[in-house]
């Protein structure tokens, strides 16, 4: 299964995708495109994560200090040791517009704008 992994508004933060069969979170940070995983991230946490005002505030108070991450590398070795990684825009069709229109519309009333 691939992982899908969205951009987000972030000077620290640049991805973020999540497998919820292995409550895992990925992050590719934005200065050095480096990969991490991080264990026991729900699928809520995730949303949130995705949806904070503050994505490199809400990772590192609620992320990076309570749970326990490992360096995968880069992107090509995501993408090698989850059998793929997708971009959120080219996922949108199997999401589905209205999917689409939940996230702006989340994104918009959070400050996230675009």
């Amino acid at each position: 299964m691939a992982i899908v992994m969205h951009s987000v508004n972030s000077s620290a933060v640049a991805q973020i995708g999540h497998d919820p069969r292995a409550n895992t979170l990925y992050v590719v940070f934005a200065k050095s495109r480096r990969v991490w995983q991080y264990f026991d991230v729900d699928r809520s946490e995730f949303e949130a994560l995705l949806s904070a005002e503050s994505v490199g505030r809400r990772f590192a108070a609620r992320i990076r200090q309570v749970r326990g991450g490992r360096e995968i590398g880069s992107e090509a070795d995501l993408a090698r040791a989850v059998g793929g990684i997708v971009s959120a825009a080219e996922d949108a069709p199997a999401r589905g517009l209205a999917a689409i229109d939940a996230t702006l519309r989340a994104r918009t009333r959070t400050g996230f704008g675009f």
